[in-house]
């Protein structure tokens, strides 16, 4: 997504890392403590997810002409 030159065992390391953090209760407790929604995805996963929304809210912003100031 933000380095795509990133080699995949890098890629992986580093989601296998995120992983393990994520299934802490620790983690669990702060996600939980802000409503949020942790979920772990493979990085094939998260791509394809990235590439979907970056579509979605894409075509949107296009369709309303939203422009940045």
């Amino acid at each position: 997504m933000n380095a795509p030159a990133t080699p995949a065992a890098v890629v992986q390391k580093l989601h296998d890392a995120w992983a393990k953090g994520a299934k802490t209760a620790e983690a669990q407790a702060a996600f939980d403590n802000i409503s949020g929604n942790l979920r772990v995805t493979t990085p094939q996963e998260f791509d394809a997810f990235i590439k979907a929304e970056n579509n979605r809210w894409g075509a949107l912003i296009r369709k309303l002409d939203i422009k940045a100031n």
